[in-house]
């Protein structure tokens, strides 16, 4: 089956899946474990300013996990599920290293470069909206979803993300 595939969707979903996947290796990360980011200036006093933050909502961590987020999207493709038609992009692997179960609910789309391109998107929304994901990731906000792939980036309608949302819960 050959699926037009709408570009804007597309990057919705990888905004998607990109903060989803930022979200679960911030939670790998020990919530004790802290990081000084005072930046050993002295103050009026002559005292050392030390500013202590949790490590992982640090510029460091962050920094690092966008640097490298975007090379899991080789493990993802563009699929269409059987019940409804409707596009996903979907990892093929879970967390533990099996093939995904949901790849018997799928049709993966069969265009390799489009499936290579996941990679490319993932890059080109980590790069022109770097400051957003660190900005809202170096404190707990809530529904990130919506704020970056809607909001600032635009790539999702609100009303279809909240809606996908609360389908996947």
């Amino acid at each position: 089956m050959v699926y037009s595939v709408d570009l804007e969707e597309v990057k919705c979903l990888i905004c998607t899946r990109i903060i989803e996947e930022i979200q679960k290796n911030i939670s790998k990360v020990d919530a004790k474990k802290m990081i000084n980011v005072g930046g050993f200036r002295l103050d009026d006093e002559g005292n050392y300013s030390e500013k202590v933050v949790p490590y992982m909502r640090s510029e460091i961590f962050l920094t690092e996990l966008m640097d490298n987020i975007c090379n899991k999207m080789e493990d993802y493709v563009t699929a269409t599920f059987k019940k409804d038609g409707k596009l996903t992009v979907i990892s093929l692997l879970s967390e533990d290293g099996q093939m995904n179960p949901l790849i018997s609910e799928v049709d993966v789309v069969q265009d390799p470069e489009k499936n290579k391109s996941l990679k490319y998107y993932c890059e080109d929304i980590i790069d022109e909206h770097n400051d957003v994901f660190m900005n809202e990731f170096s404190k707990e906000s809530d529904d990130i979803i919506t704020k970056i792939c809607s909001h600032t980036a635009q790539f999702c309608k609100v009303e279809e993300v909240i809606k996908d949302i609360k389908e996947e819960l």
